[in-house]
């Protein structure tokens, strides 16, 4: 894909080693062009000098805003605030970690090695062996039809939204974000017009791209699943270990006096589950996804609370406690 726009032995960027002015400028760097940012959320990222990355620091960039702002040499108050004009392509394995501003705003293609043939090998292969001045003019063949295909995009853009919205999509931009394919496909036919065998295979798989990206707003985030199952197992009924004639303690986890509230400490509970040999996620994952928590709504992040299991003040992530349930 690099190649067909001139770009060679160019992959992107990982934003776990690079410094936030240092994304900026990369991100300045060009326009009509994708940055690519390569393995952003992945296993034992946030433990070294830097944290892992935050994809809030993206949403800004959405329709054109602004990629930050820095100040101007000069007696004045001038600042620097460029545009973004490209597009974010997020090339990893694990599923992005966000909050719910940022994960509407994703497109998520999900390649697997189930669908993998001989067949699809040979044709990676051919692809493989094309050079950059062998296909690098597909990006003047683009310019030169741009009035054209522009033209069939916003033609067919909002039909396309429409469409999504009456087949059950219903985050307005999850709508428009994946509409927005379906028009850059249509005007694709224009320059590719073997594209239009395509078309109802590639419809039907937006369509479930927009869906399963609905459903996923709507839904709890597996690392949430994972950690409350954890806590609620931390703080069970007492069992009975046979043949040794005695209980466990019941653990108390719930640092809170009022009965609506979960304060929790974090230290504590990492430290509870590797006690009796629970999985829990990397903390830097979990400080992400618990902002974004259904089901225990997130209220406050380190926030100071008169512990009524200890007596002494200690700093807990906050949650409102849901009514089927009670974590003492």
């Amino acid at each position: 894909f690099w190649r067909l726009i001139g770009r060679d032995g160019y992959e992107g960027i990982d934003p776990n080693k690079t410094t936030k002015a240092g994304r900026l400028r990369s991100l300045s760097q060009t326009s009509n062009m994708p940055s690519v940012f390569i393995e952003s959320d992945r296993d034992g990222a946030g433990t070294g000098r830097n944290s892992q990355f935050n994809w809030d620091e993206l949403k800004n960039l959405y329709d054109g805003g602004t990629i930050g702002t820095r100040g101007v040499k000069s007696a004045g108050n001038e600042v620097y605030e460029p545009p973004f004009r490209g597009t974010i392509v997020i090339s990893q394995n694990l599923p992005v970690v966000a909050s719910k501003a940022v994960l509407s705003r994703i497109c998520h293609l999900f390649f697997a090695l189930d669908n993998q043939t001989r067949d699809s090998e040979a044709a990676a292969r051919r692809i493989e062996a094309l050079q950059t001045e062998d296909v690098s003019h597909f990006l003047v063949d683009i310019l030169k039809m741009e009035d054209k295909i522009l033209q069939v995009f916003f033609d067919t853009k909002i039909a396309h939204e429409n469409w999504l919205k009456d087949s059950g999509v219903k985050a307005f931009r999850v709508a428009h974000c994946h509409a927005q394919i379906l028009a850059m496909f249509d005007a694709m036919k224009l320059v590719l017009p073997d594209l239009q065998r395509l078309d109802g295979a590639v419809k039907q798989e937006v369509f479930n791209m927009a869906t399963e990206r609905d459903q996923t707003l709507d839904t709890e985030h597996p690392l949430n699943i994972q950690f409350f199952d954890v806590l609620e197992r931390l703080n069970a009924a007492p069992n009975t270990i046979e043949g040794a004639g005695h209980h466990i303690r019941r653990l108390h986890i719930n640092h809170s006096k009022n009965p609506d509230l979960l304060a929790i400490s974090m230290p504590e509970i990492y430290q509870l589950a590797n006690e009796y040999r629970y999985d829990l996620p990397p903390q830097s994952d979990m400080h992400h996804a618990l902002r974004q928590s259904r089901q225990f709504k997130f209220v406050a992040a380190n926030k100071t609370v008169a512990s009524q299991i200890t007596g002494r003040s200690i700093r807990c992530w906050v949650f409102e406690m849901p009514k089927n349930l009670s974590l003492t």
